[in-house]
């Protein structure tokens, strides 16, 4: 964001838009840039609701970013403000609309702000290179003629594999000369978040801007893939870092919220046939630069240079490579820029967890797959949408069961030391499938080839809390947040594993952990109505899962949660008109059989609850795999035709 400089103060802070920054008193607040940006525009329009798509447009524009990314800076503006002292919840949440900043706030009149321009760490290169492209602290005053459309691809794949040999030599600690400090004095680097490139000189249009997202978050990724193969780190996923958009980053404070030893920063520049990409590893703690470097490269040789700045890392690093770890290391999974933009765009939408997001996902994966038919993690990322489809989208498990196992095992023909796939692959014979064994096989096998992936932590912990094995579930899950601590789905799922333990009490703490992340996240709210009604606190779970309903859309199983903590709360009249409210939607959509047991049970109807569990034991519910541990089941333990329910579902002797 840019503009005249103007300046507000609220309760005894101070806001300079013109400068980035913020003040309690004569004390600085440290933000993130886009956190302040976000607090910019509440602030020029408080008292006013700004709705998530213009919050989003105007702190992002032109770029991919998920309504996620929104949710975060808002929860870090929050903490940071109740840390600095602040008094009360400045900014409002109005649930599907958006924002408000709702405390008084006056403007202080000021004159015009110089801005500086932020210098970029790059290290000297040949005087040929430096007559090919400008400098890269001046570049802002020096614009780059702009690639032609029809090459901008090519380049997203080729800067991919350069900056992969750029990064493993700065995180590994490799020994080079020209070091900020001496070999002796650098910190461990055990863990690392690798930020989205950021280009040097900003798009002229919409579509520029877009593209250039999309390669700035296509190095990260690579990167991510490439180096979470190194047992010897740990690397958060892209999930966690997609939302850090944006030049001058605070990098201390997002290895903070990141929990990582360091960052990597990197940025890009656009010149005629070359590409020059600069980067920096930035200590987590001390924000100070650990090792920067600025690389050139032309499209037909950035194979061969990351080969042999792969090759180098074998041979300077201070650490031993198994066979297979090299063999990953340096496998390249497509030839085709173009399809390797359609993955990316795929995993974006991927991210996003809604109907309609999986709808854009799989096209996109599969728009890849007609560019590249060898392109095995483009029928991995099919295989996750395909396995959350009966999840988010109310699809039929019959339907797109054998889709999910289709592509799974397809990516696995193609790669079987694709860690992404075995998961995938794990969760459809877990859930849809219920062929326990095989399912944590595959687990096992996903966790040894990428330890870093955090989805096979988490739909490893779900399996194991579905067979009873409580603690191994909880330090599974535990994992799964530690890789990636800001993700609301993976918080939230820690809690129903607690949840599922009968740990109620930890179970709330967690979710209550998640909602602090984002007060609107509806999984959030239906964990927490099902950790109340545990403890039998009834109408806290009512409270909970009518939040859940209303965040949620009126979802079936957010409905049939709801009817059935009222039904036991004794409120039937409500239960069964929502009962039958379901039943009228099973004739137009589909409704998964075990939500209308959810209801009977609450009613004490114990043989239609057991007659509706059948038929969806039948219809590979995802429900029936935690039918031994599920409290919501508890009512029916002791009936007859219960153990016969488990043997059905593989849960039982």
């Amino acid at each position: 964001m840019s503009g005249p400089r103007r300046i507000f103060e609220f309760d005894g802070f101070r806001a300079d838009l013109g400068n980035h920054q913020l003040f309690r008193g004569q004390t600085p607040i440290l933000l993130t840039p886009k956190a302040f940006d976000t607090l910019a525009v509440l602030l020029e329009r408080h008292g006013q609701v700004v709705d998530k798509e213009e919050l989003l447009n105007l702190v992002w524009p032109g770029t991919f970013v998920e309504e996620a990314t929104l949710t975060q800076n808002i929860y870090t503006l929050r903490k940071v403000l109740a840390e600095a002292g602040g008094r009360g919840n400045y900014i409002e949440t109005l649930p599907r609309r958006g924002y408000r900043f709702g405390v008084p706030v006056e403007e202080v009149p000021t004159e015009p702000a110089t801005t500086k321009p932020m210098p970029v760490v790059v290290l000297p290169t040949t005087e040929e290179e430096e007559t090919a492209l400008p400098n890269a602290e001046t570049a802002s005053l020096s614009p780059l003629a702009p690639l032609a459309s029809r090459r901008r691809p090519q380049y997203l794949f080729a800067v991919v594999g350069l900056v992969v040999g750029a990064l493993l030599l700065a995180m590994l600690i490799v020994r080079r000369s020209g070091s900020p400090e001496p070999e002796a004095a650098r910190p461990g680097i055990r863990s690392v978040a690798v930020l989205p490139f950021e280009p040097l000189t900003p798009a002229a249009n919409e579509a520029g801007q877009s593209e250039d997202a999309v390669l700035g978050l296509g190095m990260a990724d690579a990167l991510i893939t490439r180096l979470s193969n190194l047992r010897q780190l740990s690397v958060r996923p892209t999930s966690a870092v997609r939302r850090y958009t944006g030049a001058n980053r605070n990098l201390g404070a997002i290895a903070r919220e990141l929990n990582v030893d360091a960052v990597l920063d990197g940025s890009f520049q656009r010149a005629q046939q070359r590409l020059r990409v600069s980067v920096q590893l930035i200590a987590g703690e001390t924000s100070a630069p650990l090792w920067a470097a600025s690389y050139d490269a032309v499209e037909t040789s950035l194979f061969d240079l990351q080969d042999s700045i792969s090759q180098r890392l074998t041979e300077e690093l201070r650490l031993e490579f198994t066979r297979q770890e090299w063999a990953r290391l340096s496998q390249h999974r497509t030839s085709s820029p173009a399809a390797y933009q359609s993955y990316l765009k795929g995993r974006f939408f991927w991210n996003r967890r809604t109907a309609e997001s999986l709808e854009r996902a799989i096209g996109f994966f599969q728009e890849a797959i007609g560019l590249d038919p060898s392109f095995a993690a483009a029928y991995a990322g099919l295989a996750d949408c395909y396995v959350l489809q009966p999840f988010v989208g109310n699809e039929p498990p019959q339907k797109v069961l054998p889709q999910a196992l289709a592509a799974a095992q397809k990516a696995l023909a193609l790669d079987d030391s694709l860690a992404e796939a075995h998961t995938s692959l794990a969760y459809a014979r877990f859930v849809f499938d219920r062929n326990y064994d095989a399912a944590e096989q595959g687990f096992r096998r996903a966790i040894e080839l990428n330890p870093g992936y955090p989805t096979a932590h988490q739909w490893y912990a779900f399996l194991l809390a579905a067979r009873e094995r409580a603690t191994e579930a909880e330090a599974e899950a535990r994992r799964a947040v530690s890789l990636d601590p800001t993700s609301l789905v993976i918080n939230t799922d820690l809690g129903m594993v607690l949840t599922f333990a009968r740990r109620s009490d930890a179970a709330i703490e967690q979710f209550r952990r998640a909602l602090e992340l984002d007060p609107s996240f509806a999984y959030a709210h239906f964990g927490l109505g099902h950790a109340y009604q545990q403890q039998g606190k009834l109408d806290l779970a009512v409270a909970e899962f009518r939040r859940a309903a209303e965040l949620a859309g009126g979802t079936t199983v957010t409905r049939a949660a709801l009817g059935q903590a009222l039904a036991t709360a004794g409120q039937r009249v409500e239960a069964r008109s929502i009962l039958a409210g379901l039943e009228a939607r099973a004739g137009s959509e589909y409704v998964d059989p075990s939500q209308l047991a959810f209801l009977w049970i609450g009613l004490g109807e114990k043989k239609q609850a057991l007659e509706h569990l059948r038929a969806a034991a039948a219809e590979r519910s995802r429900f029936v795999a935690f039918l031994a541990t599920w409290s919501i089941f508890d009512p029916l333990r002791q009936e007859p035709g219960w153990a016969e329910l488990l043997r059905e579902a593989q849960l039982g002797p």
